[in-house]
């Protein structure tokens, strides 16, 4: 009778362990997707505001609206520019430019020539890159992030454009296996 009685514990214990492991599996796959879908919301959030300062809405105080051209860095968001630097077409930054700078726009500081962190594992390129890469038409001006998950940059697709395909007017990427990939942020602009 004992051991029938050390039996069936043990049957109970066996079972009661693989409900707990069951569930507990279950608990981190949610919490998971969770952190996935709260870090992709706040990328796009914080794409949006870069858009927002870089000048993709002039209601509001932006680099273009002070300085009357886009930045050809990140940083220039941050950092005071200075004659010696350069627009997004190429040219130098005028004495009245560079006077005009009314920054920062962005408020956390970031470092020229360093990638800034919109959450961990998605990093944004300091350079800035032109579409059309010159001439006087509109175009846009993304902001690059490199060696991203295709999981995550079909995550970024669908919060911004609706679609995973990569093809979306705001967030772009070619997709080519499960490789990491460069995706970009396109901030609609005028002519230089």
């Amino acid at each position: 009778m004992a051991a029938e009685r050390r039996g069936i514990a043990l049957i109970i214990v066996v079972v009661s362990m693989a409900v707990m492991l069951i569930m507990a599996t279950v608990i981190l796959a949610n919490t998971a997707s969770t952190m996935q879908r709260d870090n992709i919301q706040a990328g796009v959030t914080q794409l949006l505001r870069f858009g927002f300062e870089i000048g993709d809405n002039e209601k509001r105080p932006s680099f273009r609206g002070d300085v009357g051209t886009h930045p050809s860095r990140l940083s220039d968001l941050y950092t005071p520019i200075t004659v010696a630097g350069r627009n997004s077409c190429g040219a130098n930054y005028s004495g009245a430019q560079v006077n005009s700078w009314r920054g920062p726009y962005h408020l956390v500081p970031m470092q020229r020539d360093a990638n800034y962190q919109l959450f961990p594992g998605l990093l944004v390129s300091d350079t800035l890159q032109r579409t059309p890469p010159s001439g006087g038409g509109a175009g846009t001006l993304s902001l690059v992030m490199r060696n991203v998950p295709l999981e995550t940059a079909e995550d970024l697709g669908r919060a911004f454009d609706g679609i995973a395909s990569g093809a979306g007017p705001r967030i772009t990427f070619t997709p080519n296996g499960n490789s990491p990939i460069d995706v970009f942020y396109n901030v609609p602009i005028d002519r230089c």
